[in-house]
């Protein structure tokens, strides 16, 4: 059985159904059953919300805002409320576990923009929702045999320093670059290696506007393409020695 997660905060435009969008992405091969809800919802989602969550290869959620009507009487394994001015105003929810996560959309030092920065905040938001989500939320994942995809994570973090030392990279680009190698990756299992390279100092980001999208560009930093070098020494010795006899 699904753990039934429901994400809620004000209108229903912004932070809830990022973050309900974010979780259907990356959860879908785990057992979450993901909503979320408004306590005076909007009439539409955020469209720049919706251009942001597309931007980085998510799918909004489907329809439209939903009012706390749409969830009552449901059983939730987790309730969690995303707006200060909502968390004691769903205390009527039926909930194992309830919790209040807050970010800061100025965090680290990327700031929001005078007017129409809710779009930056919104990838700020979906991003923080990815590591704070990881710690507050046990996720058990089935346990399964390993398969080929576990032999293949440097070669595919090689790859992305290899074509982020070249030219900026971002997130769809480089999911269908890998497929043209074989690497079929989802942007659900993409954005958090993109992510963990770029904490470890490997790689930068920026964000760009292309048309009326938003867009996370990578490059690879210094570091990054020291890594990248010593890497290639590795896989020559590696693929001198698989092909010694052949």
């Amino acid at each position: 059985m699904r753990t039934r997660i429901l994400f809620i905060c004000t209108e229903n435009a912004v932070q809830s159904p990022a973050a309900e969008a974010f979780l259907r992405a990356v959860g879908g091969d785990l057992r979450f059953e993901a909503s979320s809800a408004g306590v005076a919802p909007s009439a539409r989602f955020d469209p720049q919300v919706v251009a942001s969550l597309q931007a980085h290869g998510i799918a909004p959620p489907p329809g439209v805002p939903k009012g706390l009507d749409a969830v009552a009487g449901k059983a939730f394994d987790h309730v969690v409320t995303l707006s200060d001015d909502v968390k004691d105003r769903v205390l009527s929810l039926r909930a194992r576990e309830r919790m209040h996560w807050t970010f800061d959309l100025d965090a680290g030092g990327d700031r929001v923009p005078e007017g129409g920065g809710r779009l930056a905040a919104t990838n700020r938001a979906v991003r923080h929702r990815r590591r704070q989500g990881a710690r507050s939320i046990q996720v058990t994942r089935p346990t399964e045999p390993m398969d080929d995809r576990d032999l293949y994570a440097g070669l595919i973090r090689l790859h992305i320093l290899h074509h982020a030392a070249h030219e900026p990279i971002f997130g769809l680009g480089i999911i269908e670059e890998l497929a043209r190698h074989g690497y079929k990756l989802s942007a659900g299992t993409l954005y958090p290696i993109l992510h963990g390279l770029e904490r470890k100092g490997y790689l930068r980001s920026r964000e760009t506007r292309v048309g009326k999208r938003g867009r996370r560009l990578y490059t690879a930093t210094a570091k990054g393409k020291r890594a990248l070098e010593h890497g290639k020494v590795k896989v020559r010795e590696l693929f001198g020695e698989l092909f010694e006899d052949d």
